[in-house]
């Protein structure tokens, strides 16, 4: 129960970090119930991700839980767009970059793009801290 709840609170964190990260792609809601239960979601569904792997057979190691957490963020994304209120996924454009010699035009950023990245984001931290926390 004490580890249950404590990856709860560091996925959570994680989730947070990430969302700050994506805020201008991804309206997460601005009602406090609603906040918890798009939070709750996304962590349980990186919490179920290693029994999951435990039931289908396969070590639970850093490249299967970053790709089986990445899957099943980008389908619960999918599912918050459609049924969480106040919960929407926009399309915004990136502004033009320059760093020295290294130039990023701008382009849009589509939902189907924010999504990826904030799956593949979350589960790439959430991996590296399971990583880490399991490291003998």
């Amino acid at each position: 129960m004490k580890n249950t709840l404590r990856l709860f609170f560091v996925y959570s964190l994680i989730l947070f970090v990430v969302m700050q990260i994506f805020e201008r792609g991804i309206l997460f809601p601005s009602e406090g119930a609603y906040l918890f239960a798009t939070l709750f979601i996304l962590a349980l569904t990186i919490m179920v991700c290693a029994p999951l792997l435990h039931f289908l057979t396969i070590k639970s190691k850093f490249p299967t839980f970053f790709l089986m957490s990445s899957i099943l963020l980008v389908g619960v994304m999918f599912l918050l767009k459609t049924f969480m209120t106040d919960f929407y996924i926009e399309t915004y454009t990136f502004e033009q970059t320059d760093i020295g010699t290294l130039q990023i035009n701008s382009f849009i950023v589509t939902p189907l793009i924010s999504i990826i990245g904030f799956s593949v984001t979350t589960s790439l931290f959430a991996s590296v801290y399971r990583s880490l926390d399991n490291a003998d």
